[in-house]
């Protein structure tokens, strides 16, 4: 922090405590680019006619595990059901309450076994309870399948950005998987390429210049004006604010804002995204620790879906718009939007959060999750990226997705981009 501080000063003229401003995220500084499918035939299920979400496996080989155990239950349950109308003089109460406690042990027994799916087996447990009540008594019913009326559809923009270069490369692989989703609900697609955070004095000045190296190391002596250069492109994950300002500014044609990391993909066609959002919210992301309450504020900013019809988004977005425009030690120190957004969260305070914030256990659960996945690094570097293992895992999804839904299938869709391939905007 000192070292930047000192750069800013001696090098760039800048007072930290005063930063000049940033330029325009809307001039010659980024590529923008707009694929608009929401006048396009839906390809999936009719929209407002959906079943109510509830919970998807995450992958093919646990659907076909899951489906093999419920077909298994439903044997087992006609037979308690057939052996129940055959022992009429056994009383209602004692076979149901044995009937519970084995089913209890069952799946506690398949728990123990596999942590992995404990939580698809507890809601396969809840199932089978509900299922087995009695005419004329009230079932242990934990989860009530639920139908819901036709409701208006939701418009949604599905926004992503990267920066230049060998990261890039990610959002070539995603990108075709993200728009065949979006073109498969009706939604639209938007991406942003480049660094939008970018500040006057900073990034359109050259510290190596002769004068101020000369000027520098006779003045001073500690600061070489060579390692004063701050990179623009890792500052790209600043782009987020720039998607939300974006489509804040077109809320009249959006409900919400899907933001994707460059290396997220949705990875299940049959779940509408808008499902996923509770109404009355105005942020939905993943939960950095699994077990956390709904409301925390230790979200992943990686998966982000915003209601832009809510009055908190508004707020959220000004505060976060303001800390990454200002906050110029820190930005360049940590380079962390994340941080930001998480404190802003914080700051709300708890009973403002419940009434925002809801946060995701498994959709968004990283490499993990059964709707969007998220193939991040395993570390902070920006030079130590593991792409080559992270572009491996995306071909797989990607092959199990056309292998589900082969006329949705990413590697069909012309209208794509190679990002790797665009020069930088001086």
């Amino acid at each position: 922090e000192t070292h930047v501080e000192t750069c800013l000063k001696k090098i760039y003229n800048i007072d930290p405590d005063d930063p000049p401003p940033v330029l325009s995220k809307y001039d010659d500084k980024v590529y923008w680019e707009w694929q608009i499918y929401s006048n396009a035939t839906d390809g999936g299920l009719p929209r407002g006619q959906t079943q109510k979400y509830s919970t998807y496996p995450s992958s093919r080989a646990q659907q076909r595990k899951r489906e093999k155990e419920r077909k298994r239950q439903r044997q087992e349950l006609q037979r308690i059901k057939e052996a129940q109308e055959n022992n009429a003089g056994a009383s209602d109460d004692t076979t149901h309450s044995s009937h519970y406690l084995r089913l209890r042990g069952k799946h506690k027994k398949r728990n123990n076994n596999d942590e992995d799916d404990a939580d698809a087996s507890m809601d396969d447990f809840a199932d089978d309870i509900a299922s087995s009540g009695q005419r004329g008594k009230r079932p242990y019913n934990f989860r009530q399948p639920q139908t819901e009326e036709p409701k208006e559809p939701k418009k949604v923009l599905i926004a992503q950005y990267t920066g230049f270069g060998s990261y890039a490369k990610l959002l070539d692989a995603v990108a075709p998987v993200n728009k065949a989703y979006a073109q498969f609900w009706g939604y639209d697609y938007v991406s942003l390429q480049g660094t939008s955070l970018l500040w006057h004095g900073l990034d359109n000045a050259d510290p190596s210049a002769t004068t101020a190296k000369e000027t520098v190391r006779k003045d001073e002596g500690d600061v070489d004006a060579n390692d004063c250069y701050f990179a623009p492109g890792p500052r790209a994950t600043f782009d987020k604010v720039a998607l939300l300002e974006a489509a804040l500014a077109r809320n009249t044609s959006y409900d919400y804002l899907l933001i994707l990391d460059t290396d997220a993909m949705i990875v299940d066609f049959d779940v509408d995204i808008a499902d996923l959002m509770p109404s009355d919210k105005a942020l939905m992301a993943q939960r950095v620790w699994q077990w956390d309450v709904p409301h925390t504020w230790d979200i992943n900013a990686g998966i982000t879906l915003w209601n832009l019809h809510h009055p908190t988004t508004q707020t959220i977005f000004n505060q976060w718009n303001e800390y990454s425009s200002t906050e110029l030690t820190n930005v360049l120190v940590n380079n962390d939007d994340q941080y930001f957004l998480q404190t802003i969260l914080l700051d709300l305070g708890e009973a403002e959060r419940k009434l925002a914030v809801a946060s995701a256990r498994h959709e968004f659960f990283y490499s993990k999750a059964t709707i969007i996945k998220h193939f991040k690094r395993e570390t902070r570097s920006w030079s130590n990226t593991g792409l080559d293992d992270r572009m491996q895992r995306i071909d797989e999804a990607i092959e199990d997705i056309c292998l589900t839904w082969p006329e949705s299938c990413p590697k069909n869709m012309t209208d794509t981009v190679l990002y790797s391939e665009r020069p930088p905007l001086q």
